[in-house]
């Protein structure tokens, strides 16, 4: 997991602490990178494959 950077400060304005949790914040970050791990993978897979376009273009 990759932290989007601003926690401290959105901890603070959201919870009152430096030390808390902006749960909404974290939840958005994980999905981000969760999707593009996904994407990456997608491309990877589609790059791997070659053989596949040129019998798809016949």
């Amino acid at each position: 997991y990759y932290c989007s950077g601003g926690c401290a400060a959105n901890a603070y304005n959201f919870t009152g602490d430096i030390n808390g949790t902006y749960s909404i914040g974290c939840e958005l970050q994980r999905k981000r990178v969760e999707c593009a791990i996904m994407i990456q993978a997608a491309l990877a897979e589609e790059d791997s494959s070659p053989n596949e376009k040129a019998d798809e273009s016949e």
